[in-house]
């Protein structure tokens, strides 16, 4: 769907969501390692099932090397490179924000992970999926955002999805935060055009379908959150086994 904003004030009400998911393609898949079937954080995670965020621990110099596409992408003066890494998932509009979600690739668990009842829910060396986001500001009007950005909630069969280490961001030239300058009052000006990419990872276990939660809600001049304004989607995506 086009979305022709007006004011900034009006856009979240006016625009409803537009979803495109990518193409896929898939081979007969190696069995996977015996993992759970679906991962939920555990207390080591620091994630919360009614937390609106999902806590990763963002990894010094990351984004410093790129090795996606920049292809027509402006990075926001604040935030790490922007760039597509990895096969493109779906592509989400929420008002005039535009969110390419992207498989961005996998890497080993480097230690076990388990359910907060002590089952374990990752072997070390079992695959580890790192999902990446791209938002691009598709209006002609700046957005306000807060720390929490655009929030992208992963979950499969229920559960929330989450793993608290961030080796193969590195490797993938990524970083999990997009902030790379603070500001104090945690207000970030999205100019019309420019981007940012944030990422999570998160144990592959048997998912085939995942869940995927999305959440924009923008702030006011004067930093507060405008929830009447807010715009949620709910989409789901195959993920490939390797």
């Amino acid at each position: 769907m086009k979305h022709t904003p007006g004011p900034w004030s009006a856009l979240a009400l006016s625009a409803a969501p537009a979803v495109t998911l990518a193409a896929c393609t898939s081979s007969d898949p190696e069995p996977a390692e015996p993992t759970a079937a679906a991962v939920e954080p555990t207390p080591e995670t620091g994630t919360d099932e009614d937390t609106e965020t999902v806590a990763v621990t963002e990894v010094d110099d990351a984004g410093a090397g790129v090795v996606g596409s920049t292809e027509g992408l402006v990075t926001a003066p604040w935030a790490h490179p922007a760039q597509n890494v990895g096969e493109e998932l779906a592509t989400v509009q929420l008002a005039s924000l535009s969110v390419r979600i992207n498989d961005s690739g996998r890497f080993p668990g480097t230690r076990d992970q388990y359910f907060s009842d002590g089952t374990q829910a990752l072997a070390e060396g079992a695959p580890v999926v790192y999902l990446s986001w791209t938002v691009t500001n598709t209006g002609d009007e700046p957005v306000r955002l807060g720390a929490s950005m655009v929030n992208v909630r992963p979950t499969a069969d229920g559960r929330n999805l989450g793993y608290d280490t961030n080796e193969g961001f590195r490797e993938l030239g990524l970083s999990p935060d997009a902030v790379k300058e603070y500001h104090e009052d945690n207000i970030y000006v999205l100019g019309p055009g420019e981007s940012f990419t944030e990422g999570m990872n998160f144990p592959l276990g048997e998912i085939d379908v995942l869940d995927l939660d999305l959440t924009f809600t923008p702030r006011s001049a004067d930093g507060d959150l405008e929830h009447d304004l807010a715009v949620n989607e709910r989409i789901s995506v195959p993920l490939a086994r390797t």
